[in-house]
């Protein structure tokens, strides 16, 4: 399942605060904070596309700041299911030596 990315909360929100408030979509299987945005994972896609959609730009805690709610972008803004993958990729002879 893709996870929902959420950003733009207090730093003074927990994990707790942010599982509360998503519920209210669906089943949330689990909420990874990171500093200052989290990631969370529903167990239906349905009920995290009604999140985003009833959560983006809503204001939430103390300071009523707008959250930044939509789908987590994979690495570096890639999706991981990209054909240029690393399983895709050919091998090379380049060696990369560092601190020589």
């Amino acid at each position: 399942m893709r996870p929902v990315f959420c950003g733009n909360f207090e730093s003074e929100t927990r994990q707790s605060h942010l599982e509360r408030l998503f519920a209210k979509y669906g089943k949330v299987d689990r909420v990874d904070m990171k500093s200052g945005f989290a990631f969370v994972y529903f167990e239906d896609e349905r009920n995290a596309e009604d999140a985003i959609r009833g959560l983006d730009n809503a204001p939430f805690g103390y300071d009523r700041r707008r959250l930044s709610v939509e789908w987590a972008r994979g690495e570096r803004g890639r999706h991981r299911d990209d054909s240029r993958s690393m399983a895709n990729q050919r091998p090379t002879k380049t060696l990369f030596v560092i601190n020589f």
